[in-house]
């Protein structure tokens, strides 16, 4: 046997999100926040944020979804890739610009396409909210 279907959940709380069949509300709000740590780039931290109005099932299945695929670890690799590049740019323009220019700019660099959780957008908030 390959291990496959082995188990299964039997509780909805445990069942993990489907990218297709599933509600809604985990494809287009954000439960997945972060901080930037300042340093030399800094790092960037992910962490499982629900929005208060959900429900206790959903909040269980995308805490279990964040936590299961590692989530915070995955975000926080990419992120670290392209940190350097973006504090480099928040540099150059904080000594130009007004803290309030570099957080727009911060802002309008958040791809439109990009979906709530995805973790460049997660990024570029958390270095505007640590501005």
């Amino acid at each position: 046997m390959d291990g496959k279907g082995q188990s299964y959940a039997k509780a909805k709380n445990d069942q993990i999100i489907h990218p297709y069949l599933d509600t809604a509300c985990f494809f287009e709000e954000q439960w997945i926040e972060a901080d930037y740590l300042a340093g030399n780039p800094g790092e960037v931290r992910y962490f499982f944020s629900p929005p208060a109005h959900w429900d206790a099932v959903d909040v269980d299945r995308a805490r279990n979804h964040f936590k299961d695929f590692d989530i915070a670890k995955i975000y926080g690799r990419q992120a670290a890739a392209h940190l350097s590049e973006v504090i480099v740019q928040i540099d150059f323009m904080s000594a130009h610009l007004g803290q309030d220019e570099v957080k727009e700019f911060l802002q309008q660099s958040i791809d439109a396409s990009l979906f709530p959780n995805h973790w460049r957008r997660i990024m570029h908030l958390a270095l505007i909210k640590s501005l």
